[in-house]
């Protein structure tokens, strides 16, 4: 009796879960979407203060990994200034856009072949972790933009 109510567990679960991404493939306009890649949709304000109580203390509070904590970590936080991120979470073949910011800080960096020192973050809401994307997102600095425009800028050697 326990092994077929297990089974009947599984087998709703599995549907459950199999539902949305069958509706997503084929199109339903109805369906729930991810946020498209590199769009961010939160609010970089309240990811700010939402960072700075929850992240900051390895990732500090410019964004650089050099918390008080991180600094100890090995490996260290990553630096979000350079916006050089290094899972694709979300499979899409573009490792960094918004989806696997997402994912990666809801379920944590172990998940996508990471360090188990970036942990999950479950208690988040999901319009939070938008917040906390934008403001990751707005941690790019200035020399960065300028060493990605002079690399576009600068011929190719053959």
């Amino acid at each position: 009796m326990k092994r077929s109510v297990l089974l009947a567990l599984f087998i709703v679960f599995w549907i459950g879960l199999g539902a949305p991404a069958a509706s997503l493939a084929e199109g339903d306009p109805g369906a729930d979407t991810a946020p498209a890649p590199n769009v961010v949709t939160g609010d970089p304000a309240a990811g700010k203060a939402l960072f700075d109580a929850n992240c900051s203390s390895c990732h500090g509070v410019s964004g650089m990994g050099d918390g008080p904590v991180g600094a100890a970590l090995t490996p260290a936080p990553r630096d979000f200034t350079l916006a050089a991120f290094a899972f694709d979470a979300d499979q899409n073949g573009t490792p960094g856009d918004d989806r696997d910011l997402v994912l990666v800080i809801q379920n944590g960096a172990m998940k996508y072949g990471g360090s188990p020192l970036m942990a999950p973050w479950p208690t988040l809401t999901d319009d939070q972790v938008m917040d906390v994307v934008a403001h990751i997102r707005s941690m790019k600095t200035d020399e960065t933009l300028e060493t990605e425009a002079d690399a576009l800028e600068e011929p190719s050697a053959s």
